[in-house]
């Protein structure tokens, strides 16, 4: 039932960012952010599909969480203003993904990366935001609430990562689930009820 749930709201956070392009075209991050979701909702399509049929999704896994951190770098480099710290984080991950590209064993090692760096640009984001005149107005603006929702799921998914190898079902991924949602819940309100920004 989560899974369906949380595809749909994906899904559904996807349209409404091609539905609003227009009013948020001009913030730099925002061309990013809309390949991003749609990319994702595509991608969790086709991992669904995959679930139901027993194919492997490997291969999927390794490619998804490169453009995941490959956006996500795109987007936070808009918003940051320390982008060498992103850099750095960035560029470790990719020493890893190659390194571990052709280690099915890893692939896990290569998520819990993405994963890390995923929950620690909208950290850096919002501290920054805590930090400057901006945060008087923070209910307004709509990477409070993408950085809100990307810690909201990634950090707790690091640990959840950790322990997937020891998994022998996938019973407790209700939990990623229900993770998903409540990041894309908070993304489609900030979507509906921010104000149009310039960045």
């Amino acid at each position: 039932m989560f899974q369906h749930l949380s595809l749909f709201f994906q899904i559904i956070t996807a349209v409404i960012c091609l539905f609003l392009y227009e009013k948020y075209k001009d913030q730099g991050f925002y061309i990013y952010l809309l390949i991003l979701l749609v990319f994702t909702a595509i991608i969790e399509v086709v991992g669904t599909y995959l679930l139901y049929t027993d194919i492997g999704s490997y291969f999927l896994s390794y490619f998804f969480v490169f453009f995941q951190n490959t956006l996500l770098i795109l987007i936070f480099k808009e918003l940051l203003r320390k982008k060498s710290v992103v850099y750095l984080l960035y560029f470790l991950f990719l020493i890893f993904w190659v390194i571990y590209f052709n280690d099915m064993n890893e692939v896990y090692l290569i998520i819990i990366l993405g994963a890390t760096n995923s929950a620690i640009f909208p950290f850096i984001y919002l501290k920054e935001l805590l930090m400057s005149d901006e945060i008087i107005n923070y209910k307004k603006l709509l990477p409070f609430w993408v950085s809100v929702g990307f810690l909201i799921f990634y950090l707790p998914s690091i640990p959840f990562f950790s322990m997937l190898n020891y998994m022998h079902s996938r019973g407790l991924f209700f939990i990623l689930n229900i993770l998903v949602i409540l990041m894309n819940i908070f993304i489609i309100y900030g979507l509906l009820c921010s104000k149009k920004e310039k960045y």
